[in-house]
């Protein structure tokens, strides 16, 4: 990404000499690793011979316990200038001699020893055993300095730096004088690109370079520019007729919206009219029959009474549809000004607000420290009291409501969660529950009008935050709110 707005001769310039580094790289690394490997065996291998021979030449001394030979012994590997230590242990492990004769004994390895060769640090040891006819007399430890195999690397690596640089060199002068023929055809093509794009001069064209890819290129860029040049001028007598069909399609839309909104507006008081005029009988309805049943209801017999009771129940059922209908309404067009909202406090009113929610009608425990979150007071009571009425209403016959609302903080969101012990929702139902007019369970087994749930989706969109619930039948709901921190 280095290269991405450098020129094309930098570009060019650049994978010569990368590729160039990259080859010498991996060829010097191949030497190198094959030189160390190779300088370690033959060390391993001079070493092994040494140690074969001293330990052969000291079985003597050492079976004679003759300190004397044994010392001439190790003396012989002054011809060996590398060797730095050289030790002989009798059969007990303990020290018979040692070369040279100035060498500190405390830095002598101890029992047991190690058999074979290891590279310490920058030193070759080894340990050879010294055996006469199966039999073990002593020990001979060496330790071999590898400052050779130093000084050949470092050696290496002057040579290997003078190829790379003269490498280099010789790479940057030839691809500087090469790259022309490649570099000179796309500059030409790049001033012709340039010189449309700035004076948007459609008749100029480029120079062609030959029959390769870049006169291939020159060749159907000179097209190109012949029909964007044929094309720009029917473009310019097809604008002339377009603006004059925006101007009129402009003036069309501009009176149907006008009447889309008369019509939305009049369907809005419309819609709010019905609701309002249909609670007026209903309400009628409901206090008629109630008037009926407790002062006649002995006169007109159980029959009657069962008929009345439906009608009432009817009523009350429809008055209850209505009224959410003109919730869901006002939640889905009120403009909501969001503010900080405590939820302790507007739970804690709402627990209190409704006898439905208080012992011994529920056991609702409330977490404290619910956090304080954006959003519109009203609608968040309305979605509050909705999922604690439907926590409620959904539990089997003859249980005692439980139910537990605790926040938990995600970054910078709060998410409240409601949960109860009632009868779940079936997997395959979870996605139906949040529509308009949906039922789960028949309405004879559980009242309802089927929109709260719908209101409260539609009242957390509108303060931009999610309703999400997790449930298993016969095992309870979790309905989470998320809305964004205050």
């Amino acid at each position: 990404m280095f290269l991405k707005n450098s020129s094309v001769k930098q570009k060019l310039m650049a994978i010569v000499l990368i590729t160039c580094g990259v080859v010498l790289l991996v060829t010097c690394s191949a030497f190198f690793t094959y030189e160390l490997r190779t300088y370690k065996q033959n060390a391993i291998e001079h070493i092994s011979t040494v140690a074969q021979l001293i330990a052969n030449n000291s079985t003597a001394s050492l079976a004679f316990e003759n300190e004397d030979d044994a010392r001439a012994v190790l003396k012989s590997l002054k011809a060996e200038p590398h060797i730095l230590e050289a030790v002989l242990f009798n059969k007990d492990g303990k020290l018979f001699v040692y070369y040279p004769e100035n060498l500190s004994t405390n830095t002598f390895p101890e029992p047991p020893f190690r058999l074979g060769y290891e590279f310490v640090q920058s030193d070759l040891i080894h340990f050879q055993p010294v055996i006469e006819q199966d039999k073990k007399l002593g020990t001979l430890y060496l330790r071999s300095d590898m400052g050779a195999m130093n000084e050949r690397l470092k050696l290496y690596s002057l040579i290997v730096l003078c190829v790379m640089v003269g490498t280099f060199v010789l790479a940057y002068f030839l691809s500087k004088v090469l790259q022309g023929q490649i570099t000179r055809p796309l500059l030409a093509l790049t001033d012709t690109a340039r010189a449309v794009s700035e004076r948007s001069d459609y008749s100029v064209r480029a120079a062609g370079t030959g029959n390769d890819e870049l006169g291939v290129l020159t060749l159907a860029f000179n097209n190109m520019l012949e029909q964007i040049h044929s094309r720009d001028i029917a473009l310019q007598e097809a604008q002339q007729k377009l603006q004059g069909h925006a101007s009129e399609l402009e003036r069309r839309v501009s009176e149907r919206t006008a009447k889309l909104s008369e019509t939305v507006a009049e369907l809005e008081a419309f819609s709010y009219s019905i609701s309002h005029d249909m609670r007026a009988p209903l309400r009628a309805m409901q206090g008629y029959s109630s008037y009926v049943i407790e002062n006649f209801g002995d006169k007109i017999g159980p029959e009657g009474m069962h008929f009345l009771n439906r009608i009432s129940r009817a009523g009350g059922r429809l008055d209850n549809l209505v009224q959410d209908i003109l919730t869901y309404s006002r939640v889905s067009k009120e403009h909501f000004e969001l503010h900080p909202v405590d939820l302790d406090i507007l739970v804690g009113d709402i627990v209190q607000q409704y006898p439905g929610f208080q012992s011994p009608e529920a056991q609702i425990t409330v977490q404290t420290g619910l956090g304080v979150v954006l959003g519109h007071e009203a609608s968040l009571t309305q979605v509050i009291s909705n999922l604690l009425g439907n926590a409620i209403k959904f539990v089997k016959s003859g249980m005692k409501p439980k139910i537990s609302i605790f926040s938990e903080v995600h970054g910078t969101e709060i998410w409240t969660k409601i949960e109860d012990e009632g009868i779940g929702i079936a997997a395959k139902d979870l996605h139906r529950i949040f529509r308009i007019f949906e039922r789960v369970h028949p309405e004879s087994t559980y009242e309802g009008t089927g929109i709260g749930l719908s209101i409260v989706r539609k009242a957390m969109e509108r303060m931009g935050g999610v309703v999400e619930v997790e449930s298993e039948l016969g095992k309870g709901c979790i309905f989470t709110i998320k809305l964004k921190r205050a």
